[in-house]
């Protein structure tokens, strides 16, 4: 189900209602008493968290339970909360990279994975305006049509399943929007604007509100970031690797690496590029130490396959001439 184009105007004023309280820093709104940051103003008010109650500041958000590494890997790791959004997404993928060291995650091609990660945090670690102070608002995380209420007229009602709301910056609130985008078999998340960006610009400069229209423009590198956390890349594009290479000019605004046609290609030169990673060391003396072992017992069943089909064949061997010896005598 896609936004009716004539709902893209309840949708601008949905986020500038969002947009029209601010917080200081990136978190999520289930505090707990360890949750409160150190940088933090002292707290004021109390909350109902996840352990009871406890102390929190109304405008400083609490520890970030993330959904992505939790939908994707069953893992969710309290972290948080962050001053910067870059701390913020180094976080993420930090804990994705350690449970692939681990063995924990991606166990089907753990070297791919770990570069392909490694790709997005040197992006991440980068990134002059991801390592900015700024205001932060409230993110759905999940904005969607199956998460609107709808009138007869397809009007937008309300908006449900607030359960992984969070704050960020406002141009990764406004990312959020790429949700709405139906991407089919084949096609690829580009660093184009989409119809639905370029209603939503319309809507906002409609309104006056040229600073939500610009957050709208600069949002594709947290589109494509998002999209690589939640795994589309991973499923139906892994093979050309292109997703990669729109992350990277997403990040770059230009990207001098070629448009690999296979996986392979991409592989060889994030091999080269991230060579120096102790992490990488050991995801890849393990991948060959756990391809040694199944070779070794593949080798070992067929050994013992073997071993059994000729103890049945010596056995059926030797019966035959006993029984024709048997007959003879009768």
């Amino acid at each position: 189900m896609d936004v009716p184009l004539h709902a893209y105007g309840d949708l601008a004023e949905f986020y500038i209602d969002l947009t029209s309280v601010s917080f200081q820093g990136i978190g999520s709104f289930h505090p707990q008493a360890t949750a409160t940051a150190a940088w933090a103003a002292p707290a004021t008010v109390t909350a109902g968290g996840l352990g009871g109650t406890a102390p929190c500041h109304p405008r400083i958000p609490g520890v970030l339970f993330d959904r992505f590494t939790a939908q994707r890997f069953k893992s969710c790791l309290p972290i948080g909360p962050f001053k910067t959004n870059r701390d913020h997404y180094l976080a993420k993928i930090d804990h994705v990279l350690a449970l692939i060291r681990d063995g924990l995650a991606h166990r089907t091609d753990p070297v791919f994975a770990y570069l392909a990660h490694s790709e997005a945090r040197a992006l991440v670690d980068q990134d002059a305006h991801m390592a900015r102070e700024e205001p932060t608002y409230i993110m759905h995380q999940d904005l969607r049509p199956p998460n609107m209420l709808f009138d007869q007229d397809r009007h937008i009602t309300a908006v449900i399943d607030w359960e992984w709301a969070s704050t960020a910056p406002l141009v990764d609130v406004i990312s959020t929007c790429d949700f709405l985008v139906h991407v089919g078999p084949g096609e690829e998340y580009t660093n184009e604007m989409y119809e639905s960006d370029l209603l939503l610009i319309a809507e906002f400069e409609k309104r006056g509100r040229t600073d939500l229209a610009e957050a709208v423009r600069g949002s594709r590198k947290y589109s494509q970031l998002k999209g690589f956390l939640l795994g589309f890349g991973w499923r139906d594009r892994v093979a050309t690797s292109r997703f990669f290479w729109y992350l990277r000019e997403a990040f770059l605004g230009v990207n001098p690496d070629p448009k690999f046609a296979t996986k392979e290609e991409w592989t060889a030169l994030a091999l080269e590029r991230y060579k120096d990673d102790a992490g990488l060391q050991t995801v890849i003396k393990n991948a060959e130490e756990a391809k040694a072992a199944k070779a070794a017992k593949e080798k070992e069943e067929k050994d013992k396959e073997k071993e059994e089909k000729e103890v049945a064949e010596g056995t059926r061997g030797a019966a035959g001439p006993a029984a024709h010896g048997d007959n003879e005598a009768k």
